[in-house]
């Protein structure tokens, strides 16, 4: 019973025919083993059960069928995860250079063993092909040596354990020795691109034992189809958009109005580029779209894992956001942040400016690995656990399968992979990079099926919108290898005529199926390109004609014959327009009060400073700093309940306000002078000693007192000062600036009296009365100019805007 060929162009129907063929052979009796793609899997059952209930039928993956035959023969042997895999290949390369590699040395090599191994190319043809390049006079041949040296060396390592490429060379040696159980009665394949050889050779073999059927796109050569199916006529319409935002806006409400009219959410689906899922999650919220979001996800995708990757960063590489995710750390991280520093040297003077200094070492300590690393380990995975049940979500793991229980346990076994490497001071880099391998299988979730290019393969939807066709966005990735070039491969074809020739049918080795590794370059771009056109009965293809950083090239396949899109109804309340739009009233602004260093940063633009008391900052943006100077300015006096509290809000400010809170409780805040109305000074804070008054104003940790904002020049101290020495029991002000959590300083050591400094008092009191007059006008005007880059309502302002 040789097995059956289909072949047919993406969107043929093939899936179509299979289902007639299992559905037939079911309702005979007959076992069906339906071989396809992981995620895959969902869609295959709704398509065979579309018309009933059927026994009898089980869909799996070519790996899950493996298992089963070499289980029931007795060959299985323990395996090894591709996490595993990436650790051994770490292992093979410390102990051939004695120096411990990087992760990504270590993918590298591990790309090019399984590419090897599922051409059943093992190490010796590896050097063979190297001292083929050496003769040839090619200077890569050194790294193809090497390549062979670490694929013998994992080859030892596995001992008595196995890796899905061994299993599949175990599971052909059973077809050819006519000992295989397939647990079947029918084997259908779909879903594949293509075949390679070794799995050309299995199921070529299986149909000596049961009846087989294959769908492809194309035949491989040498393989004459059974049946050949004619193309299916689709419609595709591609059209352009001004810029990514408004792209996605376009496809969410066009969405809508597919579920509106009735499209069931599984005939309709997103196809999207590498990355480009999380920005159509976030929009659909907004306009009501379902989504399934089924893009690949990995441990380091939840919370446990995003946690612990922020641990393990923390002590070589602290940023604010890395000493956020852990509580104790919070103060510094908002430090860090707002002063926009990051990096070892930086959040260690940090620290010590804050108090925090001790609290930052015993972290750094606590995630620095001890000799027994598996409890530093299993600390260390107790911590990211704990940190984990208070962070925020992360809307990218809200769907995987794994309980949120056995996070831990995973986040420990990685670590105890990394260990096999020795004890090393890159653990650390090694345990992250292994919770990034990790994949984690998703939960099934009602909605639209957002997937990537990969995930389309195989699947037909009603509706199928192509988004983000750009040059290079959807693109297979061929590209020479590092270790072998081009030269040194097989055109794809011989590939394929060899393994179709070796169909397992006599008593040879899998060393038979060695038909050499192929070249990289297959034009691929082409069929991957078509593959996307054949998504659906009705395709959209979509693409931005600029983004944020210029002019975007369109993909020349996917977007030929681009056309405008037609417009749709709003989609979300932002929308849809308002019956009646907001309009700015006019008027001037007579009336309205003003401080003395309002006015003078009125020249040159009085509309800046009308304009600025509309924005209000949020109290969680606004720095620490300026907080904690609102909360001490807020009452007239400050007692013992009041520091407390202070305490409590910024406990960085703790060791601050413990010095020097005799002297802050002495002070007068919020004062406002003079009295009445005109132009006013607003003071933090007023100390009297006698006949001497202290004007404070509080200032940023890192604020420069040279700098423009310096109260030495500040009309607002300076006209105070003039109000002060105005009354006969003031003999002299001085004015202090006093930075937080640092101390006092008197920018007028020798003070301003009467006489001393009275005619510059006296200049600031005529500029302020001439300013005023032109305020209380009314004279808010825009002036644009070079100030225009540093002003806060540059916005909303129309001289700016035209500028």
């Amino acid at each position: 019973m040789p097995s059956r060929l289909i072949v047919g162009p993406p969107g043929a129907g093939k899936t179509h025919r299979l289902v007639d063929v299992v559905r037939d052979a079911a309702g005979r009796g007959r076992r069906v083993t339906w071989v396809a793609p992981p995620h895959q899997r969902h869609a295959v059952y709704r398509r065979l059960t579309e018309a009933g209930a059927l026994l009898g039928v089980e869909v799996v993956s070519a790996q899950q069928l493996l298992y089963r035959i070499a289980a029931a023969a007795r060959v299985l042997r323990p395996l090894v995860t591709g996490t595993e895999r990436l650790a051994l290949l770490g292992q093979a390369l410390t102990a051939s250079r004695g120096v411990l590699p990087t992760p990504g040395e270590a993918r590298l090599f591990a790309r090019a063993v399984a590419e090897a191994k599922a051409h059943a190319f093992g190490p010796d043809d590896v050097a063979a092909a190297a001292d083929r390049l050496a003769v040839g006079g090619v200077a890569d041949a050194h790294e193809a040596r090497r390549l062979a040296e670490i694929y013998a060396r994992y080859q030892e390592s596995l001992g008595e354990r196995a890796d899905y490429d061994d299993v599949r060379s175990a599971v052909l040696d059973l077809v050819r020795s006519g000992t295989v159980e397939p647990g079947a009665d029918v084997v259908v394949v779909d879903g594949f691109r293509d075949l390679g050889p070794l799995d050309l050779s299995l199921y070529r073999g299986l149909g000596a034992h049961v009846d087989v059927v294959v769908a492809l796109a194309e035949a491989p050569p040498g393989w004459e189809a059974d049946e050949r199916l004619a193309p299916r006529a689709n419609v595709v319409r591609a059209h352009a958009f001004a810029n990514p935002v408004a792209e996605v806006r376009w496809v969410l409400r066009s969405l809508k109005r597919d579920l509106a009219e009735g499209v069931a959410q599984a005939d309709l689906a997103i196809v999207t580029p590498p990355g480009g899922a999380h920005a159509i999650v976030a929009l659909a919220e907004e306009f009501g779209v379902p989504l399934s979001d089924e893009t690949s996800r990995s441990l380091a995708d939840t919370r446990e894992g995003r946690v612990l990757l922020d641990l393990l960063e923390l002590p070589d590489h602290p940023t604010a956001s890395r000493l956020l995710s852990v509580p104790d750390l919070a103060p510094l991280g908002r430090a860090a942040l707002e002063h926009r520093v990051a990096g070892s040297a930086a959040i260690g003077a940090l620290a010590v400016e804050l108090g925090l200094e001790e609290r930052w070492l015993e972290h750094v300590r606590a995630l620095t690995p001890s000799p027994d690393l598996e409890a530093w380990a299993a600390s260390v995975v107790d911590m990211a656990v704990s940190y984990a049940a208070d962070a925020p979500p992360v809307d990218a793991a809200d769907d995987v399968a794994t309980p949120a229980a056995a996070m831990g346990d995973l986040l420990l076994a990685r670590a105890l992979e990394a260990m096999r490497l020795g004890p090393f001071d890159g653990v650390r880099a090694w345990w992250a990079a292994l919770v990034q391998e990790t994949r984690l299988p998703r939960r099934p979730r009602a909605g639209v099926a957002l997937l990537d290019a990969s995930l389309a393969l195989g699947r037909r939807f009603r509706k199928a919108y192509v988004v983000g066709a750009v040059a290079g966005a959807y693109a297979a990735g061929e590209r020479e290898d590092y270790f072998l070039p081009e030269d040194a491969r097989r055109p794809w074809d011989e590939i394929q005529r060899t393994a179709v020739a070796d169909d397992g049918d006599g008593d040879g080795a899998t060393a038979r199926a060695r038909p050499g590794l192929p070249r990289r370059h297959r034009g691929l771009d082409a069929t991957l390109a078509a593959e996307l056109l054949a998504r659906g009965d009705d395709v959209i293809v979509s693409a931005a004609v600029a983004d944020r950083a210029g002019l975007l090239e369109h993909d020349p396949i996917l977007m030929a014959d681009a056309v405008p899109p037609p417009p749709h109804p709003a989609g979300s309340d932002l929308e849809v327009a308002t019956p009646t739009p907001f309009h700015a009233t006019d008027g001037d602004v007579t009336g309205t009060s003003v401080s003395a260093e309002e006015l003078r940063r009125s020249d040159p633009c009085t509309f800046q400073i009308w304009a600025e008391r509309f924005v209000r900052e949020s109290a969680g943006r606004a720095h620490w700093g300026a907080r904690l100077r609102r909360a001490l300015t807020t009452e007239r006096t400050l007692d013992d309940g009041r520091i407390a509290a202070l305490v409590h809000d910024f406990p960085e400010a703790e060791a601050w306000l413990e010095r020097h809170g005799e002297r802050l409780r002495s002070f007068v805040y919020g004062v406002r002078l003079p009295a009445g109305g005109g132009p006013q000074s607003r003071i933090d804070a007023v100390e009297r000693v006698g006949d001497v008054v202290h004007v404070v104003r509080f200032v940023a940790a890192s604020e420069d007192p040279t700098a423009p904002g310096d109260p030495r020049r500040r009309w607002n101290e300076l006209f105070a000062a003039r109000a002060l020495l105005r009354h006969a029991s003031v003999r002299e002000v001085h004015v202090v600036a006093w930075p937080l959590l640092g101390e006092r300083i008197d920018l007028t050591p020798h003070g301003i009296t009467r006489e001393r400094g009275a005619a510059r008092l006296e200049q600031v009191a005529r500029d302020l009365d001439a300013r005023w007059h032109r305020w209380r006008e009314g004279a808010a005007v825009p002036t644009p100019g070079y100030h225009c880059s540093r002003c806060r309502v540059r916005d909303v302002c129309r001289e700016a805007a035209a500028r």
